[in-house]
């Protein structure tokens, strides 16, 4: 073999080792790539989880505080600023349009209130209770309560919790763009149940 041939077959050997090179690199790219775009939608979709809990927690505060202090208290969403808070009902007689006893059965029943828009709040001295806003990536997608026949996407929406130990059934959703969490307020025992799917509206009616 001579000099010559021997050069141009180590070329040739060192241009096919750079080719295995960029193709194991290109492979490598893609694979990070693709860690990374998984480990993104962990982390949003683990900040939905967390969300929704948190969000759960604060209905369970709300309903314990509005037992323990003897007041309608209520949580207050926010669509445009993506938060909620915890307010005080400064209202309690519903405006008067409804006897006590007929407010007594309206609860019991988890029908819908008179006159329950009409109603105000002032905010709740507890540090507990602040303004929470959510996460980057979480957004509310719709509110359904009881008093409202219609979802809320916009605005703002109340869920209401009262001394007696019951509460306005609601239904809070929530997403990160892929997934949807719901949370549910429940009337008698006054808990934030969390799903993680899109609970249907239609059932909110039908207890």
């Amino acid at each position: 073999m001579t000099f010559a041939m021997a050069k141009t077959t180590t070329n040739r050997h060192a241009a096919g080792m750079t080719l295995m090179e960029v193709m194991v690199a290109i492979a490598i790219i893609g694979f990070v790539v693709l860690a990374m775009t998984a480990s993104v939608g962990g982390i949003f979709g683990a900040r939905l989880d967390a969300s929704a809990n948190k969000l759960s927690g604060m209905v369970r505060y709300t309903y314990n505080l509005a037992t323990l202090t003897g007041k309608v208290h209520r949580i207050v969403v926010n669509f445009e600023e993506l938060t909620y808070r915890v307010e005080a009902v400064e209202e309690q007689k519903q405006c008067g349009l409804m006897s006590a006893e007929e407010e007594k059965k309206a609860r019991k029943d988890d029908s819908p209130f008179a006159a329950i828009a009409e109603l105000t709040g002032s905010a709740v001295n507890d540090s507990r209770v602040r303004t929470a806003k959510l996460p980057a990536g979480i957004k509310f997608t719709g509110m359904m309560t009881r008093h409202n026949s219609n979802v809320v996407e916009e605005g703002e929406e109340a869920v209401y919790f009262f001394p007696d130990g019951t509460a306005e059934r609601a239904l809070i959703w929530l997403t990160d763009g892929d997934e949807v969490f719901t949370v549910e307020v429940t009337a008698l025992q006054g808990t934030g149940v969390v799903w993680s799917e899109e609970r249907d509206s239609a059932e909110l009616a039908k207890k």
